[in-house]
């Protein structure tokens, strides 16, 4: 299932006009590989929440073109990533549930085909239980590992701006060259001193 986001990653200049650093995408879409079926999965896997009883039945604002589909399946994530790329989004952002979940077991299948599509991948950390600043600091460490470069926190908030200080700290320019944490829901103090950091080194 997708979700259009107007992401345009921009870092402001010195003269106050926006420019984008030389490697992001001007354009992103979010990306939830939730879905499960039967077939594939064992079971459904979201498509039945809150009562749904698919297949007729679907926990989805709109019945999908593909019926029930499983986020597992090669072949759909290839269609969907064509989709994506011919749309002209440059990134997709994948939603994330922490080491071990359901999306962590389908990551790299979403790597593959959105790579296969000349896509750039992120991750959005979402708040799985016992999700700590110390545990993000190495989740994101983890997904590196998997090439990926750009992480967006969901409900950051949830810490005061201070406690993330240590986490910033330790990427250092380079780093955050590639890397942007994109903190949601407002405007918190650690997105204006990132994007004040990708101003410096994108100038350079």
């Amino acid at each position: 299932m997708l979700v259009l986001a107007a992401l345009a990653m921009f870092a402001p200049a010195a003269d106050g006009s926006l420019h984008t650093t030389a490697s992001a995408p001007t354009t992103a879409i979010f990306f939830y590989p939730w879905f499960g079926t039967p077939a594939r999965d064992g079971g459904y896997d979201h498509w039945q929440q809150n009562g749904h009883q698919p297949s007729g039945d679907l926990a989805s604002a709109f019945y999908p073109a593909r019926g029930a589909y499983s986020s597992s399946d090669q072949s759909v994530l290839d269609a969907q990533m064509h989709e994506i790329a011919r749309a002209g989004i440059g990134e997709v952002v994948v939603s994330w549930w922490g080491r071990g979940s359901a999306v962590d077991e389908r990551l790299p299948a979403v790597l593959a085909a959105a790579r296969r599509h000349g896509l750039e991948v992120a991750a959005h950390l979402e708040p799985y239980g016992g999700r700590t600043i110390a545990g993000t600091a190495l989740d994101i460490a983890y997904l590196r590992t998997l090439g990926i470069r750009d992480f967006f926190i969901y409900h950051a908030t949830d810490f005061p701006a201070a406690d993330w200080q240590p986490v910033t700290a330790a990427l250092d320019g380079t780093l955050l060259g590639q890397t942007a944490l994109a903190l949601q829901e407002e405007l918190h103090p650690l997105a204006a001193a990132l994007l004040a950091l990708r101003r410096r080194i994108a100038s350079h």
